[in-house]
């Protein structure tokens, strides 16, 4: 499995243990089907999307939906709730409404999709800003360097509540895109585990209906308050 630090969905913590919603899920799932997971090291998910393309890790957790994504990686469902949310200097013009975004200089996290009307915005209507990490974006916020960071919002809350020097000059916007947004576990159609995916394809679909997905991820956070505000 590719990942990086991305609290609460995928924390590495000190000696490289491993945890996290997305994580915890993912074990479960696989352990289904008689196997278990081993890790890459703190991997951009830039790079793990180019390494699980071809084949080079077998599995990520997370991702939105994509026809081009559909080309490359088996994408099976196990959320449907996840809220995409800007984040803005204190004291800079509010964000109400996708509107406002116009003429902005927005940070998003390299090869990351949001919603399709972010993602196929014309060029012209605001300026993505793609880095590596998000920490790193919202360091550029904080000084002035862009107007607006688009993040999950447990990912900046936790940022925000374990960073003084962020959340003395961030806040988030009243803006967020509310709609339903699925995340996937995806599975690289060059992994050598893809012949079983008929197997994985039941499996999944079983702990959606079931409601598992969600009851791993409620158990989560509910045993790691740390990492979630109130």
């Amino acid at each position: 499995m590719c990942i990086d630090h991305y609290p609460p969905l995928q924390v590495i913590l000190p000696d490289h243990i491993v945890t996290g919603e997305n994580v915890e899920l993912t074990k479960k799932f696989v352990e289904r089907m008689g196997l278990q997971l081993t890790f890459t090291e703190n991997t951009p998910f830039k790079r793990c999307l180019h390494l699980l393309k071809h084949g080079l890790v077998d599995i990520m957790a997370g991702l939105t939906d994509s026809d081009e994504r559909r080309q490359q990686f088996h994408m099976l469902l196990f959320d449907e709730s996840m809220l995409k949310t800007f984040f803005i200097h204190k004291g800079s013009n509010a964000i109400d409404s996708f509107a406002d975004l116009a003429g902005l200089s927005i940070a998003t996290l390299r090869g990351a999709k949001h919603f399709k009307e972010f993602d196929y915005a014309n060029d012209n209507y605001f300026a993505k800003v793609e880095v590596n990490t998000l920490e790193s974006a919202f360091r550029m916020l904080a000084r002035k360097r862009i107007d607006a960071v688009i993040s999950t919002d447990y990912y900046g809350d936790y940022l925000l509540e374990h960073n003084k020097e962020l959340s003395d000059k961030i806040i988030k916007a009243k803006f967020a895109y509310t709609d339903k947004t699925h995340t996937y576990i995806a599975i690289s159609k060059k992994s050598p585990f893809a012949k079983k995916i008929i197997q994985f394809e039941h499996v999944a679909k079983e702990m959606f209906d079931s409601g598992k997905f969600k009851q791993l991820i409620f158990e989560f956070r509910k045993s790691h308050p740390q990492y979630y505000i109130d």
